[in-house]
C-alpha cells in the first residue's frame, strides 16, 4: 500500500479512520500539525498497518525470503543460504529493497 496523501507514494505506514487514508509516517505527523486534521492527535484515531507477510521461498516452501543474495541477485531464505548460496554474499531483503529505492530515486532525479 502507498500513501494516499503525498506525490512520493511511500509506502502507507498508518491509516486514519477519520478521513480514511492511509499514510506514510512523514504524513501522519503532518496531519496531526494541520489545523483541520488536528484533532486526531490520539494515537486512537490512525490504525498502524501490519506489514505484509514475507513470502515462501519456492524451493524451502516452509522458509520465508528474508535474504538477498548478491551475487545471483535473487531473494533467498535461510536454508539456501546453506545448500545453494553456501560461500555467496547476501544481505537481509529489506536492506536490498532501501538501497534499491534510493538508487531508483537518483536515477530519476537525473
Amino acid at each position: 500500500l502507498v500513501c494516499g496523501s503525498c506525490e512520493t507514494k511511500s509506502g502507507a505506514e498508518s491509516f486514519c479512520t477519520e478521513c480514511g487514508f492511509f499514510l506514510c509516517d512523514e504524513c501522519v505527523a503532518i496531519h496531526r500539525r494541520i489545523a483541520v486534521t488536528r484533532f486526531l492527535k490520539a494515537d486512537s484515531d490512525t490504525v498502524k498497518i501490519k506489514p505484509r507477510p514475507l513470502p515462501p521461498c519456492r524451493i524451502h516452501s516452509q522458509e520465508t525470503l528474508k535474504l538477498f543474495c548478491i551475487d545471483c541477485s535473487e531473494a533467498i531464505c535461510q536454508v539456501c543460504t546453506v545448500l545453494s548460496h553456501k560461500d555467496h554474499k547476501y544481505e537481509y531483503f529489506t536492506d536490498t529493497a532501501v538501497k534499491a529505492k534510493y538508487d531508483i530515486l537518483a536515477l530519476l532525479a537525473k
